[in-house]
């Protein structure tokens, strides 16, 4: 079987090598100021793990509700949930960024004491995580089968693959590496690399990783919340949103069962991972997953989720943002593409 990167993602291979030469670009102030970033994320993940995860967790919740509203992301986010919800009071409003901004604070010490959140808790004798839907993905790694598993960046969604990989579940999960390569030096270890293979969209060769992943039989993993800029204009509650087809595209390429998965935060850094049932896509006349109504039925689903826990979602993504098009004589080759890409999904669906 062969895959057409062209058409098999409009995601990894789009963005694939801008990252290679960025460092040789960036003049040296931005590159003291990458490395002083840097030093202090090392600062902090390192006062994290001598505070200990109850501590530090409680501090990552007091600096998430006092920084967070200070920022530009805060506007931004506010500007999301008001065109969203428009009948919602500010009051809820208020409410839904400030639990926001808490559930952020306390991600990071989270992640940096992920082993403590996985095992049992000496109070009670009772997982910290529970899960339902586990037995879909069990079945498929125990026929040496492939699946698609997408997500969004609700609660902790660094749980999404821990989970897998702690069951003893090899999965090949693809991610966009923070631009500050020294920081994703430092977050890739606290995710672990046991059981799992970390894709990174941004780099060439990310298809072929995928494809290996397909035929090895293991799970993928992937977001699908986030705006994608060279993506395909599919709705997101109600109006439309640059969404990345990579799950659908692989699904019509590959023909894998595609899931859901979702993480729900309860009190006390507890949560519960709920895998969907295999997921039913629309199909086209050839009977072929349908690219677009497959990627706007996985929104559906991603727009369930954010509806019943709105302020576990990261409101800061600038998701509905569509850039004008551009006049054919400036547009770049991969810009053009993309466009050619959209109308042809706008002409199947005529």
């Amino acid at each position: 079987m062969t895959l057409d990167v062209d058409n098999a993602a409009s995601g990894p291979e789009q963005h694939a090598g801008r990252r290679d030469d960025s460092s040789a670009r960036r003049g040296p102030f931005k590159r003291a100021l990458g490395w002083l970033f840097a030093s202090a994320t090392r600062a902090l993940f390192a006062t994290f793990r001598a505070l200990g995860p109850e501590r530090s967790i409680r501090l990552g919740s007091w600096l998430g509700r006092r920084i967070g509203p200070l920022t530009p992301e805060h506007r931004v986010a506010r500007r999301n949930l008001e065109a969203t919800f428009p009948e919602m009071s500010k009051a809820e409003r208020d409410r839904i960024l400030t639990a926001m901004w808490d559930n952020l604070g306390r991600l990071l010490p989270e992640t940096v004491h992920l082993d403590w959140i996985l095992n049992l808790d000496p109070a009670t004798g009772l997982n910290r995580v529970t899960d339902s839907g586990l037995d879909y993905s069990t079945r498929l790694a125990a026929n040496k089968e492939s699946g698609i598993f997408f997500s969004a960046h609700l609660a902790n969604w660094e749980l999404t693959a821990t989970a897998a990989a702690a069951i003893g579940q090899r999965t090949s999960v693809l991610y966009r590496a923070p631009t500050n390569e020294k920081v994703a030096a430092s977050i890739v270890p606290l995710r672990g690399e046991e059981l799992r293979t970390y894709v990174d969209a941004a780099k060439r060769g990310a298809l072929w990783g995928l494809a290996s992943a397909f035929e090895r039989g293991e799970l993928i993993g992937m977001m699908m919340d986030q705006r994608d800029k060279f993506g395909i204009e599919v709705p997101f509650f109600g109006r439309p949103a640059l969404s990345n087809p990579i799950a659908a595209r692989l699904a019509r390429t590959f023909e894998v069962p595609v899931h859901g998965v979702r993480v729900i935060r309860k009190p006390d850094s507890r949560f519960h991972v709920e895998i969907t049932p295999p997921i039913e896509l629309p199909r086209d006349r050839r009977g072929k997953v349908d690219v677009f109504a497959a990627t706007a039925r996985i929104n559906e689903i991603i727009e369930g989720w954010v509806r019943e826990h709105p302020e576990q979602w990261l409101w800061i993504h600038d998701r509905w943002r569509i850039p004008p098009p551009q006049p054919e004589s400036v547009a770049t080759p991969r810009a053009a593409r993309a466009a050619a890409r959209r109308s042809e999904n706008g002409s199947a669906r005529a």
